[in-house]
This record gives C-alpha cells, structure tokens and sequence, in this order.
C-alpha cells in the first residue's frame, strides 16, 4: 500500500516535467523549420501560432509562420525556394507590397509557401489580423461556408477585417487559395 502510494506521488511529481519536455521539443521544432527562411523573413512578434497543422491533407506536420517582410518579394524568390502566393488582386501604383506575410512550412518534399499580398495597404497589416487563427479541417463545417468546406483540402487560416467581414486562406489540392465571404445587406 505505502509503496503503491509512493509510485503515485512520483508519478504526480513528474508529470510536469513530461509534459514540459513535449512542450519544448514542439517549441523547438516549431522554430527551427524555419531557419532555412530566416536571412529574408523574421518572425512577427506580433503574433505566434506555436501548432502542428496539416493545410494540404497531406497527413504530414506543417507549421505556419506570420513573418516580417523586409525586402522586395521578388528578389527572395530569385534567392530561395519558395512557392510565393499573392491571391489578392493588385490596385494601382502599389509598391512593395504588405510588411506581413504568411509563411507555411510543409512536411515532405513540398515547397515552403509565402502567402503575401502585392498591396501597400493589405488586410495582413491591419490591426484585425491579431485576431487571425487556422481552423482545423473538421470543423470548418462550422463556418457554415459550404462553399469553402468543399473546397479545403485541409485546415485552412481565417483572415479578419476591420468591416468584421472574415476572408480564408485554403489549400485546393495545388495552390492556396483565397475565400472571401461575399457580405450582402
């Protein structure tokens, strides 16, 4: 009895460091998929989204990154490889494009994605963009975007606006793709 009471109190003594260590080598491997990108990306401060996701059903962990951009996105295309995605339609006389990106490590061979949008003024620099986050595959149902739910292949990230009009990224079985929920009064 007493050393079935002692092998409990150890057990309860330990869990936390167990559950530490699992947490930290996420952390880590969270970080270090990214090192490959980080003499043209930084990650935002703004926003972490320490989590596994899988965007193209692969089956495979995929990590998504907010990211700083410092330089011309042409220029880091000609420098690494990276599928770059620029689902917005361009205005006008815009110059360098958003500040904020989105990148997506995937597992596997698969390139890793930059989802950025040409324009100066962009939806992934506003203030509502804090409030972004991935929606998981199974509940995308939720929604109520029936659209978008046959669409997305996996989990997809949910882009607020100021006007409280939500847009999505998805992978379709190629690319990533822009949904935006069409808001009439």
């Amino acid at each position: 009895m007493i050393s079935h009471t002692f092998s409990m109190f150890l057990m309860l003594l330990f869990l936390p460091l167990v559950a530490s260590c699992s947490q930290n080598e996420q952390g880590t491997s969270w970080s270090s998929a990214l090192i490959p990108l980080q003499s043209n990306f930084s990650i935002s401060e703004r926003f972490k989204q320490q989590e596994a996701f899988d965007f193209n059903a692969d089956g495979l962990v995929d990590y998504i990154y907010y990211v700083n951009v410092t330089e011309n996105i042409e220029s880091i295309s000609n420098d690494i490889p990276l599928d770059i995605v620029q689902p917005w339609l361009k205005i006008d006389d815009q110059k360098k494009g958003s500040k904020t990106g989105v990148i997506i490590i995937h597992g596997g061979d698969v390139l890793p994605s930059l989802i950025h949008d040409k324009n100066d003024f962009s939806v992934l620099d506003a203030s509502a963009m804090l409030q972004s986050k991935v929606i998981k595959k199974d509940k995308i149902k939720l929604i109520e975007e029936a659209e978008l739910s046959s669409k997305a292949k996996g989990d997809i990230i949910l882009i607020p606006t100021e006007a409280g009009i939500d847009s999505f990224i998805y992978w379709d079985g190629l690319t990533y793709q822009l949904y935006e929920v069409i808001d009439i009064p």
